[in-house]
């Protein structure tokens, strides 16, 4: 899954303190978002997506994913 995906990188990269942010729109993100600290749902994703993240933000498709990063992190 996707969350076993981001355990094993955050381990094979030995990084221990952060803080997870994850973004996603469909089902096969249920287990990313169970292991994240702060979860963004896009606009058009799935109603138990939404109900599980902590914030919504705009359509996958027009970028907001890439937005809201370069104006939390940059």
């Amino acid at each position: 899954t996707k969350g076993t995906g981001i355990k094993m990188l955050l381990e094979r990269l030995n990084i221990k303190d952060y803080t997870l942010t994850v973004f996603g729109d469909n089902l096969n993100d249920i287990p990313m978002f169970e292991i994240a600290d702060y979860g963004v749902a896009t606009e058009n994703a799935h109603e138990v997506i939404k109900l599980m993240a902590q914030e919504t933000i705009g359509h996958c498709d027009s970028n907001s994913v890439v937005q809201y990063i370069m104006e939390r992190e940059l």
